[in-house]
């Protein structure tokens, strides 16, 4: 009877091993994107649209860069490793480059690709010197998609 115990015992504390180191392998971060951006809309001074088709753009108008800090909020933002990003943009093509500035410094940074996916960087690891954390959309829709781009092509 007490064997019988000290079996389902340790059977159950294996069991609560296991499914304790398989969640503790799972390193996938999630964040919010308006967290990857370092600043109040108030201290933007600046937007630079970096577009595959017409190259650099830059604007001051404030409706515009409101327009620019409003999409880039409330996206959830999943965390990718080094091999992850490394497999994403291979083979990437980017649309668009979309870089806040306040002072002349980064404040946000957002790449979409053509295959429709957002991509946000972590401005403090991009000043560290170390490797800069990026982050992908976890649950992007088409119609936010579309807006962002009708915005981009927009600037003049």
């Amino acid at each position: 009877m007490m064997q019988l115990k000290f079996r389902q015992l340790t059977l159950l504390i294996l069991i609560i091993i296991i499914v304790l180191s398989g969640c503790a392998t799972n390193n996938t971060h999630t964040i919010m994107s308006e967290n990857l951006i370092t600043t109040k809309l108030e201290d933007i001074d600046m937007a630079q649209i970096d577009n595959q088709n017409q190259g650099a753009k830059q604007t001051q108008d404030r409706e515009m860069i409101s327009n620019l800090y409003e999409f880039l909020h409330g996206i959830e933002m999943q965390e990718l490793t080094a091999e992850q990003e490394n497999v994403l943009m291979k083979n990437a093509e980017i649309m668009y480059f979309i870089s806040l500035m306040s002072n002349k410094d980064i404040v946000g940074s957002a790449m979409i690709l053509k295959t429709g996916d957002l991509i946000m960087y972590d401005i403090e690891t991009m000043k560290s010197g170390k490797r800069t954390q990026a982050y992908i959309h976890y649950d992007l829709n088409d119609e936010m998609l579309e807006k962002i781009i009708k915005l981009t092509d927009s600037i003049k």
